[in-house]
């Protein structure tokens, strides 16, 4: 039974599919999340395809980023609502009804070094039952993480709320 399990990576580079790594991280360790180089590592030793940075990071990135950087703005302040939309997810129901839930994010531009927000981090990013719901959040990052929301959401709907 896939019930409550978990797969999830944070700050890797170069993977072409960060969800099917995360996929693999469940599948294939004892582990919920990997990290960095560790990650990164593990992609490689289950052969998931590797592209260059430049093939990843878009030109409205690139402007960003240097927007930021040229306006001196504060890695250690991030706005409600500032940047670009960044995060895609998806939730489906397979043939044997197991719920699932992905999320994926490049980031918020101008983080500071180290910074994880709530995609990779259960009942913040995503979360499902296969008797309630599945939910995947996308929106300020940080405000999500604290508040645990796609957790609260499948509570809410448990509710009948």
């Amino acid at each position: 039974m896939w019930c409550y399990v978990t797969g999830s990576v944070t700050g890797v580079k170069n993977i072409l599919h960060p969800i099917a790594l995360a996929r693999l991280v469940m599948e294939k360790t004892p582990h919920g999340i990997l990290s960095g180089d560790g990650a990164n590592e593990f992609g490689r030793r289950m052969g998931l395809p590797q592209i260059p940075d430049s093939e990843l990071i878009t030109e409205n990135a690139k402007h960003a980023l240097e927007k930021f950087l040229c306006e001196g703005q504060d890695p250690n302040v991030t706005e409600i609502g500032g940047g670009g939309v960044g995060t895609v997810g998806a939730v489906a129901v397979d043939a044997r009804g197991h719920m699932v839930s992905c999320t994926s994010t490049g980031g918020i531009t101008g983080k500071m070094k180290g910074r994880v927000g709530d995609t990779p981090i259960p009942g913040s990013g995503g979360y499902c039952d296969d008797n309630i719901a599945s939910v995947s959040t996308t929106g300020h990052g940080d405000s999500i993480l604290r508040y645990c929301v796609a957790h609260r959401i499948l509570h809410y709907i448990e509710q009948g709320s």
